[in-house]
């Protein structure tokens, strides 16, 4: 989501727009949980190493 390209960005917001709300809000609730695990891995990762 942050590393994203502008140009996949503008890509997916066009396919965004034809996709009904019900999807988008899966799609954000998937990439959140993506993002928050992804920050527990990493703190898990931290704590591992102290």
């Amino acid at each position: 989501m942050f590393l994203a390209e502008p140009v996949t960005e503008k890509y997916d917001i066009k396919i965004f727009e034809t996709l009904p709300l019900y999807l988008k809000v899966s799609y954000y609730l998937y990439k959140w949980r993506r993002l928050t695990e992804d920050q527990l891995i990493v703190r898990q990762k931290l704590t591992d190493k102290f």
